[in-house]
């Protein structure tokens, strides 16, 4: 998480929701992360609100805001990432080790619901991320700021009737968060 202590405001990194290009825009307008000293955080590099507020109760008096991203094109983000790394992922690698003892980690494959369990956070539509990402910087004094696009892989992955079967199901959470709080049906 990030923050901005003179605005109270303060960003969730779900992972795999253009996070990457995000803090590097927001360390321009000088947002810092949140000091995080308790060890038991198991997600260390995306760790979940409530537990950043646990540490630092005045982060509930924050506006918070984090990027909500389709659930399918999350799934995709993170196959297409192992494929640019030449690891070839299945939608099983997100629930058990292969023969290798390979297995995905709990942060990266975490139900984004995760990040937007606090009444203070506003989800924020990836699918609106330049316009988003631009009006931010626009509130903190920087127009002109231009908008960087990091880590964009251009592997193409099949979508086959398994894989959103799959996704449906383990990011159930998310589809209805979708839908009842931002009114979209992926």
């Amino acid at each position: 998480m990030l923050f901005h202590k003179p605005t109270k405001t303060a960003f969730v990194m779900p992972p795999k929701n253009g996070t990457t290009s995000l803090v590097t825009f927001l360390r321009k307008l000088d947002f810092r992360f949140v000091p995080n000293k308790k060890f038991q955080i198991t997600n260390l590099g995306h760790p979940f609100p409530k537990d950043l507020i646990e540490i630092h109760p005045n982060l509930a008096n924050y506006v918070i805001y984090g990027f909500f991203r389709n659930p399918l094109d999350r799934y995709l983000s993170i196959v297409k990432m192992y494929k640019r790394l030449g690891k070839i992922i299945t939608s099983s690698h997100f629930t058990e080790a292969d023969e290798n003892g390979f297995k995905l980690s709990a942060e990266l494959t975490a139900r984004q619901v995760e990040w937007f369990d606090q009444p203070n956070i506003a989800p924020l539509d990836f699918d609106n991320y330049e316009a988003e990402v631009k009006a931010i910087g626009e509130r903190h004094g920087r127009p002109d700021l231009p908008v960087p696009r990091l880590n964009v892989s251009k592997f193409d992955v099949e979508i086959t009737p398994d894989i959103e079967k799959f996704v449906r199901e383990y990011y159930a959470a998310d589809y209805q968060f979708a839908k009842d709080v931002l009114g979209k049906e992926y």
